[in-house]
């Protein structure tokens, strides 16, 4: 027998936000609730790279980074399963907004998943946004960042905290073509190394693949770290190709009690 909170009542599938497809890299789309429901997966796809800078759920910004984040993390075919679900219960009538930057102009398209409410919430009453604390902590952004053409050269993201969060799912992206010419040297948290390797040798040196949007090894991509408001989280990258290569990022963040442990220490 299916279980009831499973049964979708009407208009309670998927929030659509829309398309943009306006010769312009600037793009916002804006998708309005009908009914009570759990704002789960971001869907999102751009006929070019770029970036989300903004989230907003009820007028409530999610973003926890002072840099913007990487569309292929919301992509269909991006290997994120249980991590980019917003979980936030929202109310009829409330909206949620996605601002975005494309590299070039081109289309953008958005939606997010929903369900129904658990049974709890809906006994209790839905929640107002601003009461939600922790559970606006979703995204951590790493931006875009050129690495210059090879000699090899280094290139280093900083993103500063702008909230307290638990980092978890780490994805990155950068072209196919030449994704095996970039490697990652270092992931730091205030100085504190993650990779395991002795970072001062190419033997040691990680694929940024290892790391790209589609991997499926989910677990081997999660951070599990606490961070603070204004620390610092820093990757170095490296080139070996002949000309300049862009990469993307950024972070799903955790619930504190879902971290199987702490990183980076």
């Amino acid at each position: 027998m299916t279980h009831p909170d499973l049964i979708n009542p009407v208009q309670s599938l998927t929030l659509g936000l829309g398309r943009d497809a306006a010769a312009t890299t600037a793009k916002t789309l804006v998708g309005e609730v009908q009914i009570g429901c759990l704002l789960e997966d971001v869907i999102a796809k751009a006929s070019q790279t770029g970036l989300i800078d903004d989230i907003l759920v009820a007028g409530q910004s999610v973003m926890c980074s002072d840099l913007s984040a990487d569309i292929k993390m919301f992509d269909p075919t991006a290997y994120c399963e249980g991590h980019r679900g917003l979980g936030i219960p929202f109310n009829k009538t409330q909206k949620v907004t996605i601002k975005a930057t494309l590299d070039a102009n081109g289309t953008f398209v958005a939606a997010v998943n929903v369900q129904n409410l658990p049974a709890e919430v809906r006994n209790a009453g839905i929640p107002d946004v601003n009461s939600l604390g922790p559970r606006l902590h979703y995204l951590f952004g790493l931006g875009k960042k050129v690495v210059p053409a090879a000699a090899p050269s280094t290139a280093i993201i900083t993103a500063t905290a702008s909230r307290d969060v638990r980092l978890g799912l780490l994805s990155m992206s950068a072209a196919d073509a030449t994704i095996l010419d970039l490697t990652v040297q270092s992931i730091k948290h205030n100085n504190k190394e993650f990779l395991t390797g002795r970072n001062d040798s190419t033997i040691d040196e990680v694929p940024l693949a290892t790391f790209d949007f589609r991997n499926t090894d989910v677990d081997g991509r999660i951070l599990a770290a606490d961070v603070k408001t204004n620390d610092k989280l820093t990757m170095t990258l490296k080139n070996f190709n002949v000309g300049d290569l862009t990469v993307w990022g950024g972070i799903f963040c955790m619930p504190v009690d879902d971290a199987p442990g702490e990183a980076g220490e």
